[in-house]
This record gives structure tokens, sequence and C-alpha cells, in this order.
């Protein structure tokens, strides 16, 4: 790779990172009382990994991860803030795993299933902070649509919480994405990519 092409990567990832962030700190408004909000921060994310491959991917999961928990301040353990910030953020960055299967072919299938798997992928290590390190503070009892549902284990607790705000977060980020690639499908490869080409 040349020195070019590495500074025009860094420079994407910055700048894909810094939209994530704002898409982030906009969605507070919707925020839970014991975190997790409904955001489309995973958008920017995924479209660097469906854009310049899975380690740009990880790169800009990973920064937009670390200064979120510097912004919420809910990190009490190390392992906690691993699981929750830079781990599910990261995991987003995996969305262009399945393009590799495909000699790195962007079509609407790949898309949807590598948002799907990536959004999925941050859900199960939300889910797994909140078993681990959450547990103490979960309730027996959750509601939901205006229904209360009784007798939850931490496990179901943490399923449930979190899912409040994942499911609909990995919807509006598909919607969002194939909205994307049927409007501007060019901003998911790049001119000096030669490696990922786009399906109609």
């Amino acid at each position: 790779m040349n020195k070019n092409r590495t500074v025009l990567i860094i420079t994407e990832i910055s700048i894909l990172a810094a939209f994530a962030l704002v898409l982030d700190y906009l969605a507070n408004f919707t925020s839970l009382p014991n975190g997790g909000s409904l955001s489309i921060a995973m958008v920017p994310i995924m479209v660097i990994s469906f854009r310049r491959g899975v380690i740009p991917g990880l790169a800009t999961g990973l920064i937009v991860g670390v200064i979120q928990v510097i912004w919420s301040g809910h990190a009490f353990q190390f392992f906690q803030f691993i699981l929750d910030y830079p781990v599910p953020y990261m995991l987003v960055g995996l969305a262009s795993i399945f393009t590799y299967l495909n000699k790195r072919k962007i079509n609407y299938v790949s898309l949807i299933v590598g948002a799907l798997f990536a959004g999925f992928a941050r859900y199960c290590s939300h889910v797994l902070a909140g078993v681990v390190f959450w547990g103490a503070y979960a309730s027996d009892h959750i509601e939901i649509g205006g229904k209360t549902i009784f007798g939850l284990n931490v496990f179901t607790y943490s399923l449930l919480y979190n899912g409040i705000y994942m499911v609909p977060t990995i919807i509006v980020t598909v919607v969002v994405l194939v909205v994307l690639y049927k409007y501007a499908k060019n901003i998911f490869v790049s001119e000096d990519n030669t490696e990922s080409t786009l399906e109609v």
C-alpha cells in the first residue's frame, strides 16, 4: 500500500468515525435509563467497512467506542468498558466480512446480511456485558409496550433490555444502508479500491 493511499484511508476513517459520533450524540434524546439508545451511528462504521474492508471498519469502530465511553462515563470496570464500548463497535466493522466470500462484490444481499450480522454481534456484546456486569441492577421485571413482564433472570433481562434499543437500531441501520446503496452506491467503493466491486 502506498503512502498516499494509507493517508487517504486514515482520513476516511477519521471522518466517518467523527460522523458516527455526531449521529450518536444526536440520538441522546432516546437514551434508556441504564444506557443504550436508538441511533444510526453504526451506518458510517459499516460504510467504511464496505468501502475499505474489515480492518478499517474495526479501526473506525474502536475509535467510536473509546470516545463514547469518555462522553457517557458509564464505564466502571475494565472488562465492562471493553464489552460495552470498543468491542461492540469494533464488531460493527465486520459488516463487510461476507463480501470476502464473493470476491469483495457488494450487492444488496451482502449489504443486508453483513449489516444484520454486525448489528447482532454488537447486540451480543451488550447482552454479555449486561449479564456479567449489570446483573446486580437487573430487575425481575421489565416494561415493554405498556406491558410488564415478571420473573426474569439476569440473562433474559439483558436480552430484553438491550433488545429494546438494538433491534430498532439494527432495522433502521439496514434501511438506511439499503437507501444509500440504491441512491448513492459509489460511497461503498472508493475510486482507488480495486478489490471491491458493486453489483446492481
